[in-house]
């Protein structure tokens, strides 16, 4: 049987796609299956985005269907368990028929087959279209893309319940239909990464020129503002946020939506919540750096020491993502030190278009939380710096605060009790030398005043042994 694709619908697809303006990924995704299923008149769609982490195989993720019941048990497969991720590894189109079992291909060592055959029968597949989605070229004058840019790679799958014959007129629009479908999901990442930017640039904005004296509590609020923002665009039920901890190795919890421990009890002071460098996965991530993404089931075989609240309950085994805060590209590397400044946990995202299910990040999620990460970064060292600066103000205050109460003592005795300059055993001191201690004083005081605001410099003095009663050495600005 011919296929319902013609030159008219394959036209309507482009004008819908072209003249939809982004507004989030959740309704772009479902705007792009519902153009794929009108145009290919296919019973279902499926859209599948693909993902290469370190240490991991690559996978594909069902990240949204057309608006049909139909829906596969498992949204998370490996891509060489998939005909997804052949198809966007080769860049070619595969029109597979029943029985299902029989389409295979390997690429090197690579061994690719269908991996949904039971749930494509029960739902009265009997072929199945997988079309790539690939990122449009960009134009970046010879140089390489930016960092902020998403890397796109996947596919559509169009379902039919009937097999139809697809010439290669069909097999070309199919090809466009891909390509454009790799720009309307490239549009919605960067309306997307807007929109985040401007609410986190005036997170940043607030917090940063706040001059409030308890700057610990500030971070943790700001951490807390950054976690609502997290929640809100990447659609996520559990969050927290940890930062390296510069009075002890390891990292501590800045703020979290609640956290219990293995046996259920509820953290109350979240702050308490340490690990150190290589602890846990949290741990981990933080020494090496690189991102953790928790498949359902995986935790319960090697049990968290935390785990965050979902809907009020500890949920261990829902899929979970961990993500690096990556440290500032200008900094020393050093290879025994951890590899990040802290780590973002998220735990339950879910999402409307399959209601109910907990799910894995996809790749353009993944990527969106890794450009949260590179935002918040510089935000929370500038926070760390003044929050260290604060501590050495405050130490340096209390340790000046001993001598100059001496130097006032001494210099107030000398001035008023004569009697005690006419006696053998004491030094006779000069008018001026007195004077001399009294300004000093006065200078120093002053010092310690100005300390209870915030500077942004620093005056070092650097004093020297001597024979005089007292050298208050070079002053370097």
């Amino acid at each position: 049987m011919t296929t319902k694709i013609t030159e008219e619908s394959v036209s309507t697809f482009f004008e819908t796609i072209l003249t939809h303006t982004p507004s989030s990924p959740e309704n772009d995704y479902r705007k792009l299956c519902g153009a794929w299923r009108k145009a290919t008149g296919a019973n279902w769609i499926w859209l599948w985005l693909m993902h290469n982490l370190p240490d991991m195989p690559p996978a594909t993720q069902l990240v949204a269907r057309s608006q049909t019941p139909n829906m596969p048990k498992r949204t998370y497969v490996t891509s060489s368990n998939s005909v997804s991720g052949y198809c966007a590894r080769v860049g070619e189109i595969a029109v597979i028929d029943e029985p299902f079992e029989n389409w295979q291909k390997k690429i090197g060592d690579d061994a690719y087959s269908v991996g949904l055959v039971e749930e494509l029968r029960q739902m009265g597949c009997r072929q199945f279209v997988c079309v790539p989605v690939h990122m449009p070229a960009l134009s970046t004058g010879g140089q390489n893309a930016p960092d902020y840019m998403p890397i796109i790679c996947g596919s559509v799958c169009v379902h039919y319940k009937r097999p139809y014959l697809l010439g290669k007129r069909t097999l070309h629009f199919l090809r466009r239909m891909g390509q454009l479908s790799a720009q309307a999901l490239l549009n919605s990442y960067q309306a997307l990464q807007r929109t985040i930017l401007i609410e986190l640039d005036q997170i940043a904005h607030d917090f940063l020129t706040d001059r409030r004296r308890d700057r610990d509590l500030l971070c943790q609020q700001y951490a807390a503002a950054v976690i609502k923002v997290i929640a809100k665009y990447l659609q996520v039920k559990g969050v927290s946020i940890f930062y390296r901890d510069s009075l002890r190795e390891g990292v501590q919890c800045l703020a979290t939506t609640g956290l219990v421990r293995t046996d259920e009890s509820v953290i109350e002071n979240a702050s308490g919540v340490h690990y150190a460098a290589g602890e846990g996965r949290t741990g981990t991530c933080y020494a090496s750096g690189k991102p953790l993404v928790l498949v359902e089931g995986l935790d319960s075989k090697r049990p968290p020491k935390t785990v965050e609240l979902v809907d009020g309950k500890p949920e261990i085994a829902l899929p979970a993502t961990l993500y690096p805060i990556p440290l500032s590209k200008l900094a020393p590397w050093n290879q025994h030190a951890p590899q990040a400044l802290g780590v973002i946990r998220c735990k339950f995202h879910h999402s409307e278009l399959m209601e109910g299910a907990g799910l894995c990040f996809d790749s353009i999620e993944l990527q969106t939380l890794e450009f949260i990460a590179q935002q918040i970064a510089p935000v929370l060292e500038t926070m760390e710096l003044n929050i260290a600066r604060e501590r050495v103000v405050s130490v340096t205050k209390h340790d000046l605060n001993a001598p100059i109460g001496t130097i006032k003592h001494k210099t107030f005795g000398l001035r008023i009790n004569k009697s005690i300059r006419l006696q053998d055993d004491l030094i006779a001191v000069n008018r001026y030398d007195i004077y001399d201690i009294g300004v000093c004083t006065m200078m120093c005081l002053n010092l310690v005043a100005q300390l209870d605001a915030d500077p942004y410099s620093f005056t070092a003095f650097t004093f020297q042994a001597s024979t005089n009663f007292l050298n208050f050495g070079s002053i370097r600005h």
